[in-house]
């Protein structure tokens, strides 16, 4: 009511009997609002009871219309007035009603402004589709011949029309080309101008499977189907994979295509980059050329400080890769420009005498070289000549150029050819050695006037270095700080015999899983000074029958002493003796062992460490997952079998066993492993539909399906991006980065036995 005591409009709605309304209320100004009433019922427990016998009721008032722009731009929307929504923007409409008639206008995309056909709510879809085509057209051509196509996403919800604007694709075109992409038998030109091309085909279907192609537009070839890449799906969550185009002088374009499924499902975002860039990260401009058998294949591209351009070789499989300094033209040897690898180029310039180059290829994104000014730790090896009168000789594998280092001098050295073995031969009192850069000693000449010349190569920091010198032990003090042999002084041990976990949904009041982590019987191991180890199954056998026949004379003649010292045989040992649940056990050379009858523990953890070694052992003795629910096809959804072909020795190994050692040089950002192995025995999964559906249930968050809220912020970041900005996230790589080398890594074959089930028992 107002001041003046007039009733405003109103709507009344009996909840008892009705379930849904659709009203209109009518404002001071004669505006007309329409709402939507919903009754929505549910049952409820009664106070302080876990019975369902009482009944709740929600009472819904909504716009007739919420309507969302899915689209990268903004767009506005007619009914009986205009409403202007910008990306993500969720609009509810209340001037008209559910079945109200909508046209949409988009301000600006690709300088024109267009407007869409109408589109009526009211008419029944065919097949009950909940998608529909919105027509676009040139709002200021006289001729509707320019068409653009957008999808409405429409559903349902308390009788309330929820709409989607959407494009189902969205393509961005980093290339320094101009492209064609065919979804079907639609065709789509794509400028090389990084703008977002909106794609939605004539009779797109959510559902179907569609197929992608592209190829250089204004190929001078007929429209054959060499002139295309090959088709790749675009019905993926996500996908990295490269297309190939054939250009004129049948050159092979090779465009990386990186397919992202939206934040809200209904979009793919086709990503099209060039699979070959090139990044400058120096601070002088430099000039790049393919060279195939000594021959330029093309102009020098000149690459600013900071650039990063495109780039397309003549031949990527054979063809190698120069450098040049942009001022003066200082020239590198080619170098590998198709396989990982980071080299310091030698340049022969007095000011810059290197230049570092890091070649990342893969499979899926293509090659990333990255030039970079000389830093720490660049130089293959750094020479160390810690002689006072001994001259060392030096040239890499296959080269001629051989260089002398002086006594009680050190240069930094890098390969003269970068395509050549990577090996550098050391000469001194004309006796020569092949050394490679791996952390390692040795000899390179003895003499009996002067002595024994010894060398090392080490790492130091981020250095390798390579030291010759007469000292011994300067040669072990220097590779001990690779490979060092220091005692492991501090221990960490956790075991827990049974671990028992259940998976509850608290909401459904029901038991999902229980898992479980057990120990394992009674068996003999071999005690050490931190570890315990199981005995092989002949052993612990034999030791398993002397003590039961040791107890059971010691029970059968409980007064008698002499029985407690008694002393036995069996094969291998000629001495055991038992003490309680211990015993010696002493072989046929007089090596004593100590055993011990116990359990393994179901979860063992053991962390080691010292100043510059680390060990970590991980054991898990046997793990079984039960599935709890009611109705269920298998009882276990996991556990270990015994392998037909394995004998009963491998009864007793546990489930699964992790060991790792690591060796960390000091004031060093490289992680060096020795070794790193993983054991997992045989198991079967036994997969239940009914179990991953409750999980599924578990793990899904609720969300308030009444007012969906859309954050499109990331997607809009992801198309926005510059191909600069791309490659600077897949190719920085922090100075401090810490690296990791492993010496031996194993891994255990994985076997499992595999069942699953369609439906309920």
């Amino acid at each position: 009511n107002d001041q003046s005591g007039t009733k405003a409009d109103f709507f009344a709605f009996d909840w008892m009997k009705a379930t849904t309304q659709e009203q209109k209320l009518k404002s001071k100004n004669g505006k007309i609002f329409h709402f939507i009433i919903c009754k929505e019922t549910k049952e409820a427990y009664s106070e302080n009871t876990d019975q369902l016998d009482r009944m709740s009721y929600n009472i819904y008032i909504h716009s007739p219309i919420h309507l969302t722009n899915l689209l990268p731009i903004d767009i506005q929307c007619s009914t009986t007035e205009h409403l202007y929504l910008t990306s993500s923007q969720l609009q509810h409409i209340s001037s008209g009603g559910k079945n109200s008639i909508l046209k949409f206008s988009i301000p600006s995309y690709n300088g024109i402004t267009w407007t869409s056909d109408p589109v009526d709510l009211g008419i029944k879809k065919r097949n009950n589709s909940n998608e529909q085509i919105v027509t676009f057209h040139d709002a200021l051509a006289s001729k509707k011949q320019d068409t653009l196509r957008m999808c409405l996403y429409m559903s349902t919800l308390h009788e309330v029309q929820r709409l989607s604007l959407y494009a189902p694709y969205w393509i961005v075109n980093y290339t320094d080309l101009n492209l064609e992409f065919r979804i079907g038998n639609e065709r789509v030109f794509i400028k090389n101008t990084e703008n977002t091309y909106l794609v939605c085909p004539d009779k797109y279907k959510s559902d179907s499977s569609e197929k992608g192609q592209i190829r250089l537009y204004g190929v001078t070839q007929d429209d054959s189907v060499k002139n295309w890449s090959e088709k790749f799906s675009l019905d993926v969550i996500k996908s990295i994979g490269m297309a190939s185009c054939k250009g004129a002088n049948n050159k092979i374009y090779m465009i990386c295509v990186d397919i992202q499924t939206s934040s809200f499902g209904l979009t793919k975002t086709i990503i099209l980059s060039p699979a070959m860039v090139v990044t400058n990260k120096t601070s002088l401009p430099i000039e790049i050329v393919e060279s195939l058998m000594g021959k330029e294949q093309d102009k020098w591209k000149i690459i600013e400080p900071d650039g990063v351009i495109p780039f397309w070789p003549q031949n990527s499989k054979d063809g190698l890769l120069i450098v040049r300094y942009a001022h003066n033209r200082k020239t590198s040897k080619p170098f590998s420009m198709n396989k990982k690898h980071q080299t310091l180029l030698y340049m022969n310039d007095q000011d810059r005498l290197a230049i570092s180059v890091e070649v990342m290829a893969t499979d899926f994104d293509g090659v990333r070289v990255i030039f970079s000014d000389y830093k720490q730790g660049d130089a293959p090896v750094l020479l160390v000549n810690h002689t006072d009168d001994q001259l060392i000789s030096f040239v890499q594998k296959d080269d001629e150029k051989t260089q002398h280092l002086v006594p009680n001098y050190s240069v930094y050295y890098t390969w003269t050819d970068p395509l050549k073995a990577r090996e550098i031969i050391a000469t001194c009192n004309h006796q020569s050695i092949i050394i490679e850069l791996n952390p390692h000693q040795g000899v390179i000449g003895m003499n009996k006037n002067i002595g024994t010349i010894f060398y090392a190569v080490f790492i130091d920091g981020v250095q390798t270095v390579l030291l010759f010198t007469y000292n011994k032990e300067i040669i072990e003090s220097a590779y001990n700080l690779s490979t060092s042999n220091e005692s492991i002084c501090r221990r960490i041990q956790l075991g827990i015999p049974n671990v028992g976990l259940s998976l509850v949904n608290d909401i459904t009041r029901e038991e999902l899983l229980y898992i479980s982590l057990k120990k394992s019987k009674v068996l003999w191991v071999q005690v050490g000074k931190s570890r315990v180890k199981p005995f092989s199954y002949k052993i612990r056998t034999n030791l398993e029958e002397l003590y039961k026949s040791h107890i059971q004379h010691i029970e059968i003649n409980p007064n008698d002493q002499t029985l407690v010292h008694t002393k036995y045989q069996m094969p291998e040992y000629r001495e055991v003796t038992f003490h309680e649940n211990t015993a010696e056990l002493i072989n046929q050379k007089g090596e004593r062992k100590l055993a011990k009858r116990k359990s393994l523990d179901g979860l063992w953890i053991e962390y080691t460490w010292s100043m510059k070694n680390a060990a970590l052992y991980a054991r898990i003795n046997r793990i079984q997952i039960d599935n709890q629910l009611e109705s269920t096809n298998f009882q276990s959804a996991l556990y270990p079998i015994l392998s037909k072909s394995a004998d009963s020795d491998l009864i007793e190994k546990p489930f699964i066993e992790l060991s790792i050692y690591e060796s960390k040089t000091l004031q060093s950002n490289i992680m060096h492993f020795q070794y790193c192995k993983l054991l997992i025995q045989e198991f079967a999964l036994r997969i239940d539909q009914g179990l991953i559906l409750a999980i599924l249930i578990f793990l899904r968050q609720q969300k308030n399906a009444i007012t969906p809220m859309i954050d499109m912020d990331q997607d809009l970041e992801h198309i926005h991006k510059s191909l600069q900005a791309i490659v600077k996230v897949q190719t920085d790589i922090s100075t401090n980065e810490t690296r990791m080398f492993f010496d031996n890594i194993h891994l255990s074959p994985l076997k499992v036995s595999i069942q699953n089930s369609l439906g309920f028992v």
